[in-house]
């Protein structure tokens, strides 16, 4: 076997590509003055992570003329955020009338990455090119101004993400031009983009943190739509939002079992389970899934169905690995005879709805179609009850944090005015995985509930037995509490603080 250091300078390039761990590369440098001219770490450094914001947009400007004038640089970024970037009024004239004069030097290089960035329309590129080159020429008043949907910073992160094929991580505020059609064109079916095919996890951030960011209630947003620009990325592996509702437009189209992603984190937000159920059917193999509802007011607060949710989870039982629900605070239990509780065989009938197949070529090259839209059923074959069924079935589930109320179902429930007991399907030691590792109940309080605290005990006891590979078991012991909605903004005790990366 050849040793590292008797190998070529390209054949160590092309390994260190691989090498993600900056400690790592850092350690490495340490061994020999050969390793430390190769790996350069000062350099390393300035591109392993760009972060696209106002107060920095010059310097990431500089950034990428660097890469666009020595493409080996863009192989050592490995991390984007494009997040707080404001829009601008575009001063001295049109942008596209402006850009088209302006020629030589850099604009040479950015105009070949932007049509490499797969935008052929002339007018287009004229209004990128206007205004980077009007931001970096200063600004100049004139009498008549123009408001466009683009902004500078858009512009450098789009031209980043075109220019860096290793990006394993990137983090994203508000989709709009140029980088929602950049994104829509490098996860279509037939591109030969080379960029993201590295891209791993996906942050999005929304208006988190922004001026325009109410930090009282949910923002509007519609994750169904973004998973378009992500799904079908060959390495993509993880999503993960906050504080979001469903969005004015309503829902995206999905088709299920089309989705590369693998991890699905959602916290915060305000969701209703035939949504959720959308996104999760979406997904080949769903390997970790976690919903947190709550923080934020809603007019509307969203209502969870158990069953729906259970079924959509159900089709990834050989998959599913980690899950995290803390959602007891928001279970509906509705006894309509259209209600998905009354009717086992399916959760939703729209027969009203008669659904076609999609002509669209753009939405068949997305995956997209009608009957995905309009149709929404799930076969039910066990009893749910008002729960979300039993794991028993989930091979390889080994971390389960839950609700005790969405595991078990209600003790009692109002119907007509009469209380009487809800009759429980199965018994907690036999809706566990046979392989959980991690056990944590929400909402449970011993002693406060005969039905829950027979079952919990005798989960307790037979622990050893039934569940060798159980280590940890939280919220018997001590009550966990589950996240809550509060109902206005004067008792709202429980403030939601977005994390600052």
């Amino acid at each position: 076997m050849a040793l590292l250091e008797n190998l070529s300078t390209e054949t160590v390039l092309e390994i260190l590509q691989h090498v993600e761990s900056a400690r790592d590369l850092a350690a490495l440098s340490m061994q020999n003055r050969r390793f430390r001219a190769i790996i350069d770490m000062p350099t390393r450094r300035r591109f392993h992570c760009i972060r696209v914001r106002d107060k920095n947009l010059d310097e990431c400007y500089k950034l990428l003329l660097e890469i666009l004038q020595k493409p080996a640089l863009g192989l050592l970024v490995r991390e984007v955020e494009v997040n707080r970037v404001s829009r601008w009024t575009f001063t001295n004239g049109d942008p596209c009338e402006r850009g088209s004069q302006v020629e030589g030097g850099d604009v040479s290089l950015l105009r070949r990455k932007i049509r490499m960035a797969g935008f052929s329309c002339q007018r287009e590129e004229n209004i990128m090119i206007g205004i980077l080159k009007e931001r970096m020429s200063g600004w100049k008043s004139s009498e008549s101004t123009h408001l466009f949907p683009a902004d500078f910073g858009a512009i450098v992160g789009m031209l980043l993400l075109a220019s860096c094929p290793n990006i394993a991580i990137l983090e994203l505020g508000n989709i709009a031009f140029p980088i929602e059609g950049f994104l829509t064109r490098a996860n279509a079916k037939k591109t030969t983009t080379r960029a993201l095919r590295n891209l791993r996890k996906v942050r999005l951030i929304g208006l988190n943190n922004t001026m325009d960011d109410d930090d009282a209630f949910y923002q509007d947003y519609d994750l169904t739509k973004v998973l378009k620009f992500f799904h079908r990325l060959p390495a993509i592996e993880k999503i993960s939002i906050e504080t979001i509702k469903i969005g004015a437009n309503g829902l995206f189209k999905l088709s299920p079992g089309k989705s590369n992603l693998r991890k699905i984190h959602i916290c915060h937000s305000n969701l209703n389970s035939r949504y959720l159920a959308r996104v999760i059917g979406h997904c080949k193999e769903l390997e970790e899934f976690k919903y947190t509802i709550g923080q934020r007011c809603a007019l509307y607060p969203a209502s969870i169905k158990p069953k729906t949710l259970g079924k959509a989870l159900w089709s990834h039982r050989s998959t599913l690995q980690v899950l995290d629900l803390d959602l007891d605070n928001h279970i509906s239990y509705g006894y309509g005879p259209y209600d998905e509780f009354e009717n086992e065989r399916y959760d939703f009938s729209d027969a009203f709805l008669t659904p076609q197949p999609s002509d669209d070529e753009f939405n068949k090259n997305l995956d997209l179609d009608c009957i995905a839209q309009n149709t929404f059923r799930i076969p039910g074959q066990d009893k749910y009850g008002k729960t979300i069924g039993t794991f028993e079935g989930f091979t390889v589930l080994r971390r389960l944090s839950i609700g005790v109320k969405l595991l078990l179902g209600p003790v009692e429930y109002n119907r007509r005015s009469s209380y009487r007991k809800t009759p429980l399907p199965f018994r907690l030691i036999d809706c566990l995985p046979r392989k959980i590792e991690y056990l944590r109940l929400r909402g449970y309080k011993a002693g406060e509930n005969e039905m829950y605290t027979s079952y919990v005990e005798e989960l307790m006891n037979g622990q050893e037995e039934c569940f060798p590979m159980l280590k940890e078991i939280h919220g018997v012991e001590r009550h966990i509490l589950g996240v809550k909605t509060p109902e206005s903004l004067e008792f709202s005790d429980t403030p939601y603080h977005p994390r600052d990366p």
